[in-house]
């Protein structure tokens, strides 16, 4: 029953919707977007952000298993165009990880305009990583 839900799994386009989410992330997370507003909104300077190699790697293995559930859950649903797709991973972002990240944030006393911030991130890497997903099933 388990290996059932690995039927149809494009295991190339989980590997590189991993990676185009992490290209999403770093470009999301520059200068060019919102790097300034976010650091600001987590009340920290660049500096105390430190080395980013622990989140870089904790990233790359959350995206790839987040990659890995879309992927299911699109052959489960019978995607196959790459709107579905992004719709799809839009409703397993507001589904599951907006409402857990937000959950998380409320606790944790996180402001709004942070929580904001992130969302957009998490929303951009699903869409991504569905889209990738579909270009290689």
């Amino acid at each position: 029953m388990i290996a059932a839900m690995f039927e149809g799994v494009s295991w190339l386009g989980v590997l590189l919707g991993m990676f185009g989410a992490m290209a999403w992330g770093s470009l999301y997370y520059s200068p060019v977007m919102f790097m300034k507003p976010w650091i600001a909104a987590m009340g920290k300077t660049p500096e105390q952000l430190g080395n980013p190699m622990k989140a870089l790697v904790n990233a790359a293995v959350m995206n790839l298993i987040a990659a890995l559930g879309i992927n299911i859950v699109m052959v489960m649903h019978g995607v196959t165009t790459l709107a579905g797709a992004a719709a799809n991973a839009a409703f397993v972002w507001v589904f599951f990880c907006l409402t857990t990240e937000l959950l998380h944030d409320r606790y944790n006393g996180m402001s709004v305009k942070l929580s904001v911030i992130n969302a957009g991130n998490t929303l951009g890497a699903y869409v991504m990583m569905g889209v990738v997903i579909q270009l290689l099933r």
